[in-house]
């Protein structure tokens, strides 16, 4: 029936993207691009499109040129065709926006390594270069940081910009923080290392993140309390630990392969953690150490996701 359809209406729907190859393929078009004699000789077709709530970005690139070229035989009931979205387009005439290409997110971050004091709010942002607009997201230690301390907004065209409040900032919050950016075309992120220096770490060496003073004899025994396909619960026991009630604790995290892991800092009088939304199916290594030792042999446990647990290799 498609070769003599002479009136399509998909006006007053829910349409927000579509391909001009639809329109490309209709055979009064292709009539039309083939015809060598006078237009008047084909018969006209009307197009109705107009009342859909279109989202004017590159997705629907192809769709607005089409728009803007169409002419006899086919004819648009109403050619003033107008965007829904994203914001900064709403109300604009197709005739009036000029569309790029799609690309893949690109990240990045003014500052990727930071030292702060403790006790003061601090601001971590990204920028997001993509088309169309991204998702984005921040995760610390393997684990998504929830919305209500993320903000994010367009700044140009094809730039967002994405901050991370961490309210009152404490030495346990250290580590790394990443900004993951995806649309349907990949996804990227970038890493901001953080370092937060308590008030009497004005004399520890360079390099390090003062917790609590070392305890050269203590030794943490360190164990896989549950595993699912997603992550695991560890549980730790720090031996010959002189103040169990002020003994503070490193957590390094991440691929078994990775050659920088996520650093967990956890306060006194806690001997659990939680690590989820890992791989399935992927090879990790979690260790404990007490404050900023490195971790001892025994200290660190490598295992693989999945939902039988005795897939599980110690260490």
């Amino acid at each position: 029936y498609l070769p003599n359809l002479t009136y399509l209406d998909l006006s007053s729907n829910q349409l927000t993207i579509i391909s001009r190859d639809v329109f490309y393929n209709w055979p009064v078009y292709q009539r039309n691009q083939r015809m060598e004699g006078p237009i008047e000789a084909m018969s006209n077709a009307v197009l109705a499109l107009h009342d859909n709530p279109w989202i004017c970005d590159c997705r629907l690139r192809g769709f607005v040129q089409f728009i803007k070229s169409v002419g006899p035989p086919i004819i648009l009931m109403n050619s003033y065709l107008t965007c829904s979205g994203p914001k900064f387009r709403t109300e604009k005439f197709f005739h009036e926006v000029e569309l790029n290409s799609c690309t893949k997110p690109l990240t990045s971050a003014l500052d990727t390594n930071l030292t702060v004091p403790a006790g003061l709010n601090i601001t971590l942002t990204c920028f997001v270069q993509a088309s169309p607009s991204p998702a984005v997201w921040w995760t610390y230690a393997l684990k998504l940081l929830r919305a209500f301390n993320v903000s994010t907004e367009p700044i140009s065209e094809d730039t967002v910009r994405s901050e991370l409040l961490i309210p009152a900032a404490r030495p346990a919050d250290a580590g790394n923080y990443t900004c993951t950016a995806a649309n349907f075309l990949g996804n990227t992120s970038v890493a901001i290392n953080l370092r937060v220096v308590a008030p009497w770490a004005s004399t520890t060496p360079r390099g390090w993140v003062p917790m609590a003073p070392a305890e050269p004899g203590a030794h943490v025994e360190v164990r896989i309390a549950k595993q699912t396909v997603y992550g695991i619960t560890l549980e730790w026991f720090a031996a010959a630990a002189a103040e169990p009630g002020e003994t503070w604790y490193t957590l390094l995290v991440g691929r078994y392969d990775a050659a920088q892991k996520d650093t967990i800092y956890i306060g006194p009088g806690v001997n659990t953690y939680s690590v989820t939304d890992l791989l399935p199916a992927t090879k990790y290594e979690v260790c404990v150490a007490v404050c900023n030792q490195a971790p001892r042999k025994g200290q660190c446990v490598v295992f693989v996701t999945g939902s039988d647990v005795s897939q599980m290799e110690q260490r």
